[in-house]
């Protein structure tokens, strides 16, 4: 891969970038008060959810327990 190559791919992968488009399609949201920390927006929390259902029925499934620490 060439070094305008590498840059090119750069450039598209930023369209991309999840930081930016969850806050762009108002997913989540960042507060200066605690830098690092997402709170999710109400879609943002129906897609986590959603998302995490289909984790934990994939456990069980498999047979798998969930644990939490």
């Amino acid at each position: 891969m060439s070094y305008g190559e590498y840059l090119h791919q750069l450039e598209e992968a930023k369209k991309y970038d999840h930081r930016i488009l969850g806050l762009k399609q108002e997913l989540v949201s960042l507060h200066e008060w605690s830098p690092g920390s997402w709170f999710f927006l109400p879609h943002g929390a129906l897609i986590y959810n959603k998302l995490m259902d289909f984790i934990r029925n994939q456990y069980r499934h498999r047979g798998y327990q969930e644990v939490k620490f």
